[in-house]
């Protein structure tokens, strides 16, 4: 009868490979989660400086809704 009183040598590789394995894939979700999170706050931020600036247009009246077709000549 074999004594086991121990875990092999090929036992720590394989779990060894199977963490790194795990590991990995976790790792590759938290960047793709950075990411996303720094496209979001990019998109928000953009989305509150529109919401700003139609403010400030409103705010403005239709007398300061003045186009200056010189700083947009046609092309």
């Amino acid at each position: 009868m074999k004594n086991s009183k121990g875990i092999s040598l090929v036992e720590l590789l394989m779990v060894a490979l199977l963490l790194g394995v795990g590991l990995t894939g976790v790792g590759g979700m938290f960047t793709a989660g950075l990411i996303s999170n720094r496209k979001a706050a990019h998109i928000t931020a953009a989305a509150n400086r529109a919401s700003k600036e139609i403010e400030r247009l409103r705010n403005a009246g239709f007398t300061g809704a003045v186009v200056d077709y010189e700083r947009f000549p046609y092309p």
